[in-house]
């Protein structure tokens, strides 16, 4: 329930700060438009000053607006606009400002926030590529085996050769295993939770498990040890996949605890 509300209130966060950007995004037409609105405004004063001179020059009689027209500082009515117009460029300009100091914070944030993530799934990586080694290996051990196992069976292959495949397969178990316990070791009580440790100890003990014959034709010593084998790989492919489910999802609550959206 924590892990849901963290990640609305996250979501909620992101939300507002593409509205923000989206805001602060229409700033420079907005910045342009005022600056060509402020310059036409001055060329148009200026005409317009230009032609109030030249028409009330000499002052006509019928038409005492003139006067008042001719007693207006167009310069300082130009000087004012231009004022006005470096005041929004002023304002604008702090606006991006700010906006730039807040997307270097947060890309600060981000990168910490990684890095932080990185170091904690570090451990949880190796152990997850182990336990996709396993599953990859694991299924195609077991088609090599079948198909081995085929072949004998119909006499077009000798025994022994599927007697030495067994011995690397089960070598290749435990090599396996092996490595994903010295990860448990190593990492049991700094990154792995109760219950990612947990799956892979179960994936690990299968190491010593005594597996029995499950039973089935043809009958012999070489077949017995095949399905035995076959049946053991079979099971740590199954609790291999369970543990990389485990771990993936103790990597997503670390991210999320991190403030990273996975």
């Amino acid at each position: 329930m924590q892990l849901e509300e963290k990640l609305a209130r996250q979501m909620r966060q992101k939300h507002n700060t593409k509205s923000l950007r989206t805001r602060l995004g229409a700033s420079p037409k907005l910045v342009f438009a005022c600056i060509f609105l402020m310059f036409g405004l001055i060329a148009m004063l200026a005409m317009l000053g230009i032609q109030i001179q030249d028409m009330c020059t000499p002052i006509p009689l019928d038409f005492p607006v003139c006067r008042q027209l001719n007693n207006l500082e167009w310069e300082t009515l130009a000087t004012g606009l231009l004022s006005l117009m470096a005041g929004f460029i002023v304002v604008f300009s702090g606006a991006y400002q700010v906006r730039a100091t807040r997307e270097t914070a947060a890309a600060a944030l981000r990168q910490a926030r990684m890095h932080r993530a990185d170091e904690l799934n570090a451990p949880l990586q190796l152990a997850l590529d182990a336990v996709d080694n396993f599953c990859g290996w694991s299924e195609q051990t077991l088609q090599h085996l079948h198909e081995l196992q085929s072949s004998v069976k119909a006499g077009l292959l000798q025994e022994e050769k599927l007697n030495r495949a067994l011995d690397r397969a089960r070598s290749a178990f435990e090599t396996r295993i092996n490595h994903i316990e010295s990860i448990c070791i190593e990492h049991k009580t700094t990154a792995l939770s109760y219950e990612t440790y947990s799956r892979l100890q179960n994936l690990i003990v299968l190491r010593i498990a005594d597996t029995n014959d499950p039973g089935g034709e043809p009958s012999g010593a070489q077949y017995i040890r095949y399905r035995r084998y076959r049946t053991l790989i079979r099971d740590g492919g199954t609790r291999a996949a369970g543990a990389r489910t485990e771990i993936e999802r103790q990597i997503s609550e670390n991210l999320l605890r991190c403030g990273i959206e996975d």
